[in-house]
């Protein structure tokens, strides 16, 4: 016999074990509605191979920063700027980091840009310049003339209202003003939201590359799918 309390124990987890295939079921169904079977199939393609390492497919993309920029702008009322040593403290809230990686970020000259409805950061964006830690435990490696956009993230809430298209393309405007003259930035392949916004703005596709990592590895084995993979395959930091 089991105790009354043993009983009602037990409930949450019958019910929990009832719920998982439904709602696995419910993220299947989903994917394949608004992201397509081929996402899906990569997707699970990646979950396989996870036992083994990491399985990475990037899109890589280049702008010509030397052609006008289009002012694009939000759904949403935002108030856009530079992160300044005032918001370290929220913008690593914002981001789920540590204060000091933040730090360490500016203080290697890199800049923030940020997107505020209201007080509140909802989106955060960087741009690199000369070096940045790339995909698959390489660095794109930039020439004085040239720029990495990336790390973008908007808080869950603000997503589908076009925030990060607009900090976008306000940053690669910034960079024009300051003379350079082109950018890079990638995206996952099943990031459809991410390549939607550099479609947006104008990105160019200028490769396509397949990664694997292997378990305790260091760096990733590369392939070539499409176009080419320069500047984004460094092997180390630039002296």
């Amino acid at each position: 016999m089991v105790a009354q309390s043993d009983t009602a124990s037990l409930a949450p987890s019958r019910t929990a074990s009832r719920r998982a295939p439904r709602d696995y079921w419910v993220r299947i169904r989903d994917t394949i509605r608004y992201e397509g079977l081929l996402v899906l199939a990569w997707r699970t393609l990646m979950k396989c191979v996870s036992p083994l390492g990491r399985l990475e497919l990037a899109i890589l993309y280049e702008m010509d920063l030397t052609r006008p920029i289009e002012r694009i702008r939000a759904k949403v009322e935002t108030t856009l700027a530079q992160a300044t040593p005032s918001d370290v403290k929220e913008l690593s809230d914002h981001t789920s980091s540590m204060p000091e990686a933040t730090i360490q970020r500016v203080q290697r000259g890199e800049v923030c840009f940020i997107a505020r409805v209201g007080p509140r950061i909802v989106h955060s964006n960087w741009l690199s310049f000369r070096w940045k830690e790339s995909l698959a435990g390489r660095f794109i490696v930039l020439d004085e003339d040239a720029a990495y956009c990336g790390d973008a993230y908007t808080d869950a809430a603000w997503r589908g209202l076009g925030i990060h298209t607009e900090v976008n393309s306000t940053m690669l405007r910034f960079l024009q003003e300051k003379g350079f003259r082109r950018a890079y930035t990638w995206a996952y392949a099943d990031n459809r939201s991410s390549r939607k916004t550099m479609e947006r703005v104008g990105w160019r596709r200028s490769g396509v590359m397949l990664a694997f990592t292997p378990r305790r590895a260091r760096q990733a084995h590369i392939w070539r799918i499409s176009g080419r993979l320069d500047p984004f395959i460094g092997p180390r930091i630039p002296e």
